[in-house]
């Protein structure tokens, strides 16, 4: 099973991209008018959404595959770049799907 992704890397880039250039157009209209403190919720924001498409970037390519070859019955996780592999014996293993 592999993970349902909304966005290519390409269409996750463009979205950082034009968010921080609105959220930087926006604090530097606020900072002309002498707002300055503008400059700390924008660094906030920025790097709240920096974060979240790290983790989202990072967990995008997440897989489980079972695959069976004779008598043995490999189950492959990818979680996090990390990949887990586990051996079992297909006579003595039982499936169940809930």
């Amino acid at each position: 099973m592999k993970r349902n992704c909304s966005f290519s890397p390409k269409q996750v880039g463009l979205f950082y991209l034009s968010i921080v250039s609105f959220s930087l157009l926006v604090a530097f209209s606020f900072l002309f008018i002498g707002v300055w403190m503008i400059i700390i919720f924008i660094s906030i924001e920025i790097m709240a959404l920096t974060m979240a498409l790290y983790v989202y970037s990072r967990h995008a390519l997440d897989y489980e595959k079972i695959t069976i070859i004779g008598k043995q019955l490999l189950f492959e996780r990818s979680w996090g770049g990390k990949v887990q592999v586990e051996e079992f014996n297909t006579v003595w293993t039982k499936l169940v799907h809930k």
